[in-house]
Formats: structure tokens, sequence, C-alpha cells
């Protein structure tokens, strides 16, 4: 059993203390620095769990259960915000909350415990020790235990150190003697230059404390560059490691981390690199932290004002019009998205985020553009690549069985290699034309497809068993299908890509509506009205089905990922079909093209029936 779960030596409504911050169960009451302060119930819970069990690890399933009990699905983001929430109530204790990659939280703290006696000042505390693991470095520093009046508790203090003060101040004293003698002169520093064009990064933009941090991180970002994102996270983290200033390798650990849906990892590389940033005074950084922030907490709006912004600063960042491009392309605004994207000048096929804008433009409506920015690059200096952009041209001209050899041909040319990235999304595009043209291998493509995505992306391992899912239930094969959806649900409710996990819940409504879903937290006006619309459809009650539905519509469904959700319960409540929106760039959720799929057979069947005498 969890030793969440086992505290019989805790009193049952105890008060609990570490640095400045008391919390007393008993009558709900939170101290920080000795001053009340408001807290919800929820970041109450939270903290009690925190004190109960100091310096170990809660991982997000006990913590989801603790909080919300009943088996909902929340989000990552909604934990991320309990985190938020906390740690702006602790003040300057809010730092000893810790998050662990891609597991939970701790509280990394000396926990005092007692029983509340009537009196809330007057608690008799007990020092909740830390694991042996932790306590090892914890008995050099001094401690200070609040004990019961009139009682004292001695402390840790060791002999040498009022001697290892003087010892300090002698040498800094030495130190400004041997600066006094030193000739004035001062040695040059070498002029700033480029380490990533996209950001608009600098190598002053670093404050590294290392010589060699500024080479290391290009090395990072070259491994970025080229599909290695692992290898990237790995170097990125071995330079915050070793060189303790400087505040850029945490700023792209949250960026990247968010990428493979990593939620409460971002944030945790988002406080460390906010720690580091304090000292420096410095415009661009700050705004490039806010920006990696926006893009972890999922906030379209911030993501466009926060790259917008940090334009002004670097008006050459193309990375920063590439994110407001794909943003606004998100929430429809794709006239608005090409301008962006228009900005941005591709010569070469070396980085794979920049060779992607080609295929973007020619997505959102300048193909002949595009194409002619592609045939200016030699396809001998990248062929997989060069290949991959062909298909997603072919794509958008409309011609999907040039676009499915492209993407065939990519794959054959990016294994050898070791162009993993080009592999994986390939496979998918591939197969997910298949499926749409209701090919055989199909079925073998999708899964060879998911195999190779893994864990580098939940979002597309999740989008490919939404396609096998739907495949399966075509072909009659019930259990197959349930398996799927259950892997589509599991996966989904990890990222903090609500929307993906909403296309999985209506898909399971779709095809398997026995098991009823249960709403989530925190919808969009648009989604709640389009989630009431279906339960009232499954539920038989079609004149309330179709209000809600007419509202989802009125709040801009049409601009969403779920558009496709909404055409199909237009088309079973009888109502006039909305227009069908662009499936391109060929994003997730490319399940879509089954359920348009779906209806546009269900309507020509209808009309063909109705022609005939």
């Amino acid at each position: 059993m969890s030793s969440l779960l086992t505290r019989s030596s805790i009193a049952a409504n105890p008060v609990y203390a570490f640095g400045g911050v008391e919390l007393d169960k008993t009558n709900h009451v939170l101290r920080v620095d000795g001053n009340v302060r408001a807290c919800p119930e929820l970041i109450f819970r939270f903290l009690s769990l925190l004190c109960e069990s100091p310096h170990q690890l809660i991982l997000r399933d006990e913590l989801i259960d603790h909080l919300w009990p009943g088996g909902q699905v929340i989000s990552d983001e909604a934990i991320t915000q309990v985190l938020f929430r906390a740690r702006s109530i602790l003040g300057p204790y809010g730092s000893q909350i810790k998050t662990v990659r891609g597991k939970g939280v701790r509280l990394d703290a000396v926990v005092a415990s007692g029983e509340n006696r009537g009196n809330p000042r007057q608690v008799a505390f007990v020092s909740k020790q830390a694991p042996a693991t932790t306590r090892e470095t914890a008995r050099s520093v001094k401690r200070e235990i609040v004990s019961e009046p009139g009682t004292t508790v001695a402390t840790n203090k060791p002999q040498w150190a009022i001697p290892a003060l003087w010892l300090a101040a002698l040498a800094a004293a030495t130190a400004v003697l041997v600066l006094t003698f030193v000739d004035n002169t001062t040695t040059p520093t070498a002029a700033p230059y480029i380490v990533d064009a996209g950001f608009g990064l600098m190598s002053d933009d670093l404050h590294a404390g290392n010589t060699d941090t500024a080479r290391l991180v290009q090395e990072a970002f070259s491994s970025e560059a080229n599909g290695e994102r692992s290898r990237n996270i790995e170097l990125l983290e071995a330079i915050h490691r070793s060189d303790r200033q400087t505040p850029i390798p945490a700023v792209f650990l949250a960026l990247w981390n968010q990428g493979t849906g990593e939620a409460l990892t971002g944030m945790h590389w988002i406080e460390q690199a906010r720690e580091r940033s304090t000292t420096f005074g410095d415009a661009y950084l700050n705004l490039l932290i806010d920006f990696v922030e926006a893009e972890v907490l999922n906030n379209p709006d911030l993501i466009i004002s926060r790259a917008g912004a940090l334009l002004d600063i670097r008006p050459n960042a193309w990375r920063m019009h590439h994110a407001r491009a794909h943003l606004m392309e998100f929430i429809g605004m794709r006239e608005a998205a090409l301008v962006e994207i228009q900005q941005i000048e591709v010569t070469q096929l070396a980085d794979r985020k920049l060779s992607t804008v080609i295929a973007d433009r020619a997505s959102f409506g300048d193909i002949d553009g595009a194409q002619a920015m592609l045939d200016k690059i030699p396809a001998s200096s990248q062929p997989a690549m060069h290949a991959f952009l062909n298909g997603r041209l072919a794509w958008s001209r409309g011609d999907w069985d040039a676009a499915h050899d492209f993407w065939i041909k990519a794959a054959e040319l990016a294994y050898p290699k070791a162009r993993i990235d080009i592999y994986r999304r390939s496979l998918l595009y591939a197969g997910a034309i298949e499926a749409a043209q209701g090919r055989a291998e199909a079925i073998a493509s999708l899964q060879t497809a998911r195999d190779a995505i893994g864990d580098h992306s939940i979002i597309d391992y999740t989008d490919a068993s939404l396609l096998l899912a739907h495949l399966h239930h075509q072909a009659g094969r019930t259990e197959a299908m349930q398996k799927e959806l259950e892997s589509a649900l599991a996966g989904s409710a990890q990222t903090q890509a609500d929307w993906i996990h909403l296309v999985s819940l209506f898909s399971t409504w779709r095809l398997w509506p026995e098991r009823a879903p249960a709403k989530p937290e925190q919808l969009t006006e648009e989604m709640t009205a389009l989630w009431s619309a279906m339960e009232n459809y499954v539920g038989g009650d079609l004149d309330s089905a179709r209000s809600y539905l007419a509202v989802s519509r009125a709040n801009g469904i049409a601009h969403t990922r779920l558009a496709d959700e909404a055409r199909w319960l237009e088309w079973k409540l009888g109502v006039p079909l909305s227009a069908e929106t662009p499936i391109d760039p060929p994003y997730p959720p490319l399940v879509r093209l089954l359920v348009r799929g779906e209806v546009n057979h269900d309507r020509a069947a209808t009309e063909t029936d109705r022609a005939q005498p």
C-alpha cells in the first residue's frame, strides 16, 4: 500500500510547519511568515498532502486521486494551475515544491508536525525527517525546530563554521589586494555571435558562466534541427548542471519537454529558468521565458502576443513568425497565418523546422510560392526531406496519390540516414491516406507507423490509434476497435493538448456509445455546447441536441480540430451541414479524414436513393 495511505502516527488534524509556513488543518488556516493567507480548499489539500510526505515523490496518479477523487479526467494543465497557485500563495517558500520530470511532485523541506491542542499558537512540533538519501546533505545544515514553550532544542553547528568564515574573509581581502596591483587593462571580450537564428539567440543572451557553454548549446540546437530531440534534451540537461549560471538550457528544456507532452516537466524547467534569470534584468531573456511559459500552458492568445513581442526585439527570429502562423491557423486565421509564414525565407533544408516552412506556406494558400522555393534547393542536399516536402505540396494540391508516393519514398530514404522524425511522420501520413481511400494495407501501415512513433509523440500515437479504431469498426471487429479506443483514451489523457483527448472521447461516443465518457473539466464555450449536443443526441433528446449544436456553431466550433465531429452530428440531426474546413496542414487529428468520409459516403448514398424511382 502506498505510504500516502498509511499514516497512523500522524494526528487526524495536525499542524505542519516548514520554513515560514504553518498549515493548521484543525482550523483550516495557512500562515506565511506569521500572516494568514487565503487558501482555496483544493490548494489546502494539495499542501497538506505534500506536508504529510516531505521529500517523497507523489506520483501524478496519486495526486489526481487525492485532489479529484471519483475517476475524473484531469489534464496536465489543471495540475499545473494547482502548482502555480500553491507556489504563489507560499511566496518565498513556493520554490520548495519541486516537480520531477515525467513523474510527479515533492516537497523539499524539513517539515515539523504537531497536534493542535486548542490554541493554534501552542503546538508541539516534531520534525519529520527526510529519507536517508536526503538526510546526508541535511545534516550539515543548521536547523531550528519549533519546540514546546519553555524547552530548548540543540542545533547542529559544526565547530569549523566560524574559522571557515574567517578563511572566506581572508580570501576575499587577498583577492582585493591582488586586483589592486594588477595592471589596469581589460581583456577584450569576444563580439556577440548568433547561437540560434530561429529564436534570435545571441551568445551574450546565454549569460554563461563557462567558456564552452555557447558551443555546447549550439550542439544541442543542431541535434534538435536534425530531429534528435532526445539527444538535444540530454545535452541541455548536462549544460544546465555544469553551468550553474546560464538560464538558457532550462528555457529550452521547458519548451521541448512540452513538445513531447511533458507539461509538468516543462513547468519545472520554467521555474529553474526564472530562478536563474532574476539577476540579469534582460528584456529579451524575460520575454523568451514568458513565450515558452505560454507554450507550456498551451495558451494560443498568449503565444501569439508574446511571440510578437519577441519579434519587436529580434525581428529576424523566424521561429516566432512560425509559432504565430501555426497558432493563427489553429484558431482559423489562415490568411493571417500566410502573411506570417511569408516573412520566412528558406534556402536550405538542414533544419527540419525551417524546412517545414515551405510546406506550411503551401498549406496556408501559396502553393506556387512554396514550390518555387523548394525547386531552388537541390534534392540531393537532403533527399528524404525534399521528398517529404513534395508530399506535403501534393497534399495541398489535392493529389493524394502523389502525396502518398512521395511519403513512401521519404520514409525509405529517411530510415537508412537515421532521420527517424521524417520516417515516422511520412509513415503516418501515408497510412492516413490509405485509410481514407479504403486501401487494404491501411491497418498494417498504421500499425507500423504507430510502432515507429512510440513515446516520441503522444498526439501522433493517439491519432494512429483512433484511425485504427475506425478501420476496425468499419470491418466489424468490435474487440479490436474497443482496444484501440482504450489506447487512445489512455494516451490522450496524458497530454495537455485537450483537443486530442476530446477527439478521443467523441470517437468513443460515436463508435462505442455504451462506454459513456466522463465530461472533462474546463471546456471552452463551443466545446461545452458540442458536448451537451452529443450527450442529448445519444440520450434521444434530438431537439435539445440541435439547440446545443447551434450554440456550438455560433461560438466557432468550425474553427477547431473538432469541426468534423460537429458536421457528423449535423448530419445525424438533419440540420444543414457547415462548409468543410481544409485539413491542411495534415496535422492531427487525421482521423478527421474518416469522420468526414463517413458523412460524405452517407450523403452520396442518400442522394442515390432519392434519385431512384
